[in-house]
């Protein structure tokens, strides 16, 4: 075993137990020795699949202490440095582990982290499969409501939804997997983003995890496969858009891309989402593009927190309730404040258009 990346040194037999079973273990050897042998706890991927960028679609939030493991030196040195660029911390290095013996002696308590059963082929897809991310807490919070809304009649099946500053594409793509109450219900997501970097990111999780994605206006970026053997494919789909925060903009390019989509949304949205982007000049057309019986939901930093340090990007609180509430046709059904982990309070807001 050969530990670099880290001033801790190579941990003894004991420490391995605890690292192992607190961190975030990512696999970055070949399949073969990984049927060998594994850590319960591991996700696996392939070389060529986290060069690509697909690594991203697997793992938490920047920030979280992760480590990855390998047999090559300069595959590992490479990750390394790629997600220490992105704000991964590795405190316990990258493990260079040509085999089992190398990482921790034999015993009953191994047993407890390493296997080495042979794996069929659902279960080398599901190690494949297996992801850490999860949507905006917002997200999370609403989701079950608005199911609740479609089951009583209040919302209609084939929803559309808009992502405004989608980013990585994690908020768009989490609501149309196996994970999401309203997977079956929501027929098109419109990831909505200026960068095309993010999008191209968005394109690679919805791949890794079944969901069906096409490009607002131009074909998808070349080189770049849309199939992942094993993953079945769900039915809705992700509309990758590339442009500013415009809701007129955006209705536009999916009106011109309508027939890319089972259920193209052709007046309004009846889910708008928000996380973590600011742009309060946008408030009125949000409340316009809305259907009626439609939510828009929020999740933004609010006075009190040290970041951002532009105060007129925070969010006053009570503001949200103020813009989509009873005098703009809203009713107010989430108004609560989460503080996250590093202290700062957050927005966890939903409200229907009626």
């Amino acid at each position: 075993m050969l530990v670099f990346g880290s001033d801790a040194g190579i941990p003894g037999s004991s420490d391995i137990f605890d690292i192992l079973k607190k961190s975030t273990v990512i696999d970055l050897r070949p399949i073969d020795e990984v049927c060998r042998w594994r850590f319960n706890n591991m996700i696996r991927m392939d070389w060529e699949d986290a060069r690509q960028g697909k690594l991203y679609s697997i793992l938490p939030a920047r920030g979280s202490e992760i480590i990855v493991v390998g047999s090559d030196r300069v595959v590992l040195q490479h990750c390394h440095d790629s997600l220490s660029e992105s704000g991964y911390m590795f405190p316990h290095g990258i493990w260079l582990l040509p085999g089992l013996e190398d990482v921790i002696p034999g015993g009953d308590y191994a047993s407890s982290i390493i296997s080495t059963n042979q794996i069929s082929r659902a279960e080398e897809v599901a190690l494949v499969r297996r992801v850490l991310w999860s949507p905006s807490p917002v997200i999370l919070r609403s989701f079950p409501l608005i199911a609740q809304n479609i089951c009583c009649g209040a919302c209609q099946p084939h929803l559309s939804m808009l992502d405004i500053g989608a980013g990585s594409g994690r908020d768009a793509v989490w609501p149309l997997t196996c994970a999401s109450p309203l997977r079956d219900s929501i027929a098109v997501v419109v990831a909505l983003d200026r960068t095309r970097q993010m999008l191209e990111r968005a394109a690679v999780l919805a791949d890794m995890n079944g969901v069906q994605n096409a490009w607002g206006g131009e074909e998808p970026p070349p080189n770049r496969s849309s199939s992942v053997p094993g993953v079945p494919r769900q039915s809705g789909q992700v509309l990758l858009v590339m442009g500013d925060a415009t809701v007129d903009g955006i209705l536009d390019q999916v009106s011109a891309n309508a027939n890319r989509t089972a259920h193209p949304p052709s007046s309004g949205f009846d889910i708008v989402h928000v996380a973590r982007y600011l742009n309060r000049a946008i408030f009125p057309a949000i409340r316009s593009v809305l259907n009626p019986g439609g939510f828009v939901i929020y999740h933004h930093f609010l006075v009190g927190s040290y970041r951002p340090k532009d105060e007129a990007q925070l969010l006053a609180h009570g503001e949200l309730a103020d813009v989509f509430g009873p005098q703009h046709g809203f009713l107010v059904e989430i108004d609560d404040v989460l503080v996250i982990a590093d202290g700062r309070p957050t927005s966890i807001f939903c409200a229907r258009k009626l």
